[in-house]
């Protein structure tokens, strides 16, 4: 009885097929596609590509850093972003470039992330860990000149000391590497005539700490007129601690 099942397999000479690589059939999960390549062609590509480049400097024992790839990297949301916008690339800041790197942008802390434009100039910055929502929020400044860390230092460096500018080049650079340059906060109370609103206050009270600058002396020699605003306690309290 002629059946299929019996039937010997017709002879071929086509070549076999090749056996698709592993990888290949393991579903790709979520997440932002980290490069591996040498910076100069890092560069490249994003100049062919019309992107942006991220960096995410780390170590391997940063526990911020882990947090960060295992909540915020491997999201959709983080994939979606960065996979149209930027080439990405994960640098050892104690190995090979990454110790470069870790020299010419003075990175001291873990994550810093850094952002540059497809030549490969430098834009902006900012360091620690965030929820994938914020940390996206952030990252949107690298695109907004007025927010982007280096864009705010290069005007700051051409003499450029708008009340706006200095504004925002405080909270970047605090972002950037926690802390506030003195002379920065006394370029931005030279354009002040009101110490006593809000968001002077935060300056002072977050920013401020050299006993010998021109706005700790200015609040020390008013106190008074600040206790009416933000309480006794409260403003006596910063005059005690930047003292200590």
């Amino acid at each position: 009885v002629n059946s299929i099942l019996s039937q010997e397999p017709p002879k071929t000479t086509t070549t076999p097929a090749k056996e698709v690589p592993k990888q290949e059939l393991v579903k790709k999960e979520p997440g932002i596609s980290f490069v591996k390549s040498e910076w100069k062609d890092i560069v490249a590509i994003a100049t062919k590509e019309k992107k942006y480049i991220f960096i995410d400097a780390y170590t391997t024992w940063c526990s911020p850093c882990k947090w960060m790839d295992e909540n915020v990297y491997n999201s959709k949301q983080a994939e979606d972003y960065f996979s149209s916008k930027f080439i990405s690339v994960k640098m050892d800041m104690e190995k090979e470039e990454g110790l470069l790197f870790k020299d010419k942008y003075r990175v001291d802390a873990y994550p810093t992330y850094l952002f540059f434009d497809s030549t490969g100039k430098v834009i902006h910055r900012f360091q620690g860990p965030l929820e994938v929502e914020n940390f996206i929020k952030e990252v949107e400044n690298t695109f907004t000149p007025d927010k982007a860390f280096y864009e705010l230092k290069r005007k700051y460096d051409k003499g450029i000391k708008d009340e706006k500018t200095l504004y925002e080049y405080i909270y970047a650079s605090f972002k950037a590497f926690g802390e506030v340059n003195q002379d920065l906060l006394e370029d931005y109370f030279d354009t002040q005539d009101d110490f006593l609103s809000q968001k002077n206050w935060h300056i002072l009270d977050e920013f401020v700490l050299d006993i010998k600058s021109k706005p700790f002396r200015y609040l020390t020699a008013n106190r008074e007129k600040f206790y009416p605003v933000f309480g006794k306690d409260t403003v006596e309290k910063k005059i005690y601690l930047t003292k200590m």
